[in-house]
């Protein structure tokens, strides 16, 4: 019996690895793509929940009352358990990155009522900007950005209050400012409809997280 002991040619071989390097060039962004839009899925859920779990600690109408028809309320959210007013089963974390920049999720009283919006930055730089919860859920895949321009969320939030959150708040005064046409953070307002913002203590100890208007009457 004749065995045929004949291997691969060198061509045959070449036209393999050239026929497999097509396939990974034509699979390799469609598994990038599918692995980005899965995270940016995952990172607008996680900013639902946020917004879920505010909402659940203002219905309880315990730490958390807001009353002025004025005023968009800026609640902080974020797996950092020092500085989060809320938890959420998943963690919370952003599934770019470990940590937050900056994570807030915004409310204001219509006088029968509450209207829910979110903001954030992760420290990978990808971020959603100020929108309200119905357009979350609608477009919470083509919101979310990963570089970051001059805007409200870092000139509002990172740097025009963050220098003096602790010493307002040890003071125990309510953290506003009224908006005039041209500020930076003017859009905001304008989506939220109201002209004065007020920041949430996230400060830990005996009070962390409360807040209501009626002790700052």
């Amino acid at each position: 019996m004749k065995m045929n002991k004949k291997g691969f040619t060198l061509i045959e071989l070449l036209a393999v690895i050239i026929i497999l390097g097509i396939l990974m060039i034509i699979a390799i962004p469609s598994v990038t793509t599918y692995i980005q839009n899965s995270r940016k899925s995952a990172y607008v859920d996680t900013a639902s929940a946020y917004i879920d779990a505010v909402r659940t600690k203002v219905n309880e109408g315990k730490d958390l009352q807001f009353f002025s028809t004025e005023t968009l309320y800026m609640v902080p959210v974020g797996s950092d358990a020092a500085s989060s007013c809320v938890s959420v089963e998943s963690g919370g974390k952003s599934p770019f990155s470990e940590t937050w920049k900056y994570a807030y999720v915004g409310v204001i009283y219509t006088g029968t009522g509450y209207n829910y919006f979110y903001i954030s930055e992760d420290g990978a730089n990808q971020g959603i900007p100020f929108v309200t919860q119905e357009k979350l859920s609608k477009d919470g895949n083509d919101l979310i950005y990963s570089s970051h321009a001059t805007t409200l969320s870092k000139t509002a939030i990172t740097s025009t209050y963050a220098g003096s959150l602790e010493s307002i708040y040890s003071g125990k005064a309510k953290v506003t400012k009224t908006i005039a046409s041209g500020d930076d953070d003017s859009k905001v307002f304008e989506d939220a409809g109201r002209t004065k913002i007020a920041f949430v203590p996230s400060e830990t100890g005996e009070n962390h997280c409360k807040f209501a208007d009626k002790d700052f009457e």
